[in-house]
């Protein structure tokens, strides 16, 4: 298995705290220490991805429980990696889409 790098670990522990916590991602993120820790390239590539996903996050689960036999029975971490990966999917399809 392969390793997450550090920025969509931490968008994904963004979200997982966020969902937990019934908080929203951006202020989630703006509160880890870990965010300022990582190089602000990385920083920066997970607050996209975290915010990208918690604003997509309904359009996502529909688009993922196409293609899962038991959407309810997907532990609640692997459905929001799931769910950035799908969000980075849709993101490369666009820009490939544009003139």
């Amino acid at each position: 298995m392969s390793k997450l790098s550090p920025a969509r670990k931490l968008a994904l522990d963004v979200l997982m705290e966020a969902d937990r916590r019934g908080m929203y991602a951006r202020d989630v993120l703006s509160s880890r220490a870990s965010a300022k820790a990582i190089d602000q390239r990385d920083s920066a590539f997970a607050a996209r991805l975290a915010l990208g996903v918690a604003a997509t996050q309904g359009i996502l689960d529909e688009l993922l429980d196409q293609f899962l036999d038991k959407p309810k029975k997907v532990a609640p971490r692997v459905r929001m990696a799931l769910r950035i990966s799908a969000s980075r999917c849709s993101t490369c399809i666009r820009r490939a889409a544009l003139p």
